[in-house]
């Protein structure tokens, strides 16, 4: 049975450098815990997470 943390979407804002956007990304809360975990030494790339609300009024 799946939880609702498994069907809700978290969107993200790939930073380079912090600076320069790139893309965003939507994932599971579980998919980003196991992203985070498998890549924690990736310094170049910055995520910045939008909120839903703020997400909607674009």
């Amino acid at each position: 049975m799946k939880s609702r943390d498994d069907e809700i979407l978290y969107t993200a804002q790939l930073y380079l450098f912090g600076v320069i956007p790139l893309w965003k990304v939507k994932h599971t809360k579980q998919e980003w815990k196991r992203r985070i975990l498998l890549h924690p030494s990736n310094k170049l790339i910055e995520l910045q997470f939008i909120e839903a609300a703020e997400e909607e009024k674009k």
